[in-house]
């Protein structure tokens, strides 16, 4: 291999890492350890205390408990900065909201995001592939209600196999 061949798969190398971020990361563990792997990406994600706040619902379909993991990635971040994870019992559904619980009725864990998101993502991540998961924004308008929005873009990455149903 001569020297400009291995300089450009140098700069292709490089350039790929660089690039890598919430669609190339491996998935986290989840409690106790265990192994996941990515069953959605969702966006835009917002956050901005009491201005504009993101929920992810998701109901366990399968028969067993389900090791979930949520993560929030900003614009600025190649990595998670706010990541919390979850334990769905059969058939259940948990929602997973960005700042305070109580703005979502029903919300059962809280996302810590120390900083404004203007346009992040959102990663789902579980042991077991027979989850239904979706996604809203709440913006707070200037009277004080607040407007529900679905998020844009819901992608599930991963499917149900037969031996899961």
């Amino acid at each position: 291999m001569g020297f400009h061949t291995s300089l450009l798969l140098a700069l292709t190398l490089a350039t790929q890492a660089a690039g890598a971020g919430v669609l190339d990361s491996p998935p986290p563990l989840a409690n106790g350890n265990a192994p996941t792997r990515v069953l959605y990406r969702m966006g835009p994600v917002y956050h901005e205390e009491g201005v504009v706040w993101t929920h992810v619902q998701c109901t366990n379909r399968a028969a067993a408990p389900a090791n979930v993991v949520v993560e929030i990635f900003d614009e600025q971040r190649r990595a998670g900065h706010s990541t919390v994870r979850a334990f769905i019992a059969p058939g259940a559904t948990v929602s997973f909201v960005t700042g305070d619980p109580s703005a979502l009725a029903g919300a059962a864990t809280t996302i810590p995001v120390a900083l404004p998101v203007h346009f992040g993502k959102a990663r789902v991540s579980a042991g077991s592939n027979v989850l239904s998961c979706t996604g809203a924004n709440h913006v707070r308008t200037a009277d004080g209600s607040v407007r529900e929005l679905p998020l844009a873009l819901i992608k599930r990455v991963a499917f149900d196999r037969a031996s899961e149903r």
